[in-house]
């Protein structure tokens, strides 16, 4: 096939044959740059499931810290006053 259009191109001159250099150097370019995007995704996707395990882990941090065990924890977490409800509306 290639060698059919090598033939017409060369039938039609300089120009013709010089396009398709062009385009053969275009088309083989772009498949190896689309070979690199391709591993660049999957290397991305790899480390997407990485940060998501994180983001569970520090949920799960938060749920444990945020959780009052008993009475003290619980007078701490729930301001008793209006001036420590103010000051932690503001923050």
């Amino acid at each position: 096939m290639w060698n059919e259009i090598l033939n017409l191109a060369i039938k039609n001159g300089l120009w013709a044959v010089l396009f398709l250099g062009l385009f053969i150097f275009v088309i083989k370019d772009s498949s190896n740059r689309e070979k690199k995007y391709q591993s660049i995704i999957e290397e991305l996707t790899a480390h997407l499931g990485v940060v998501n395990q994180i983001k569970k882990e520090v949920d799960n941090i938060k749920d444990i810290v945020l959780k009052p065990k008993n009475s003290k924890h619980k007078s701490i977490a729930k301001p008793t006053t209006k001036e420590n409800a103010n000051n932690e509306t503001k923050v």
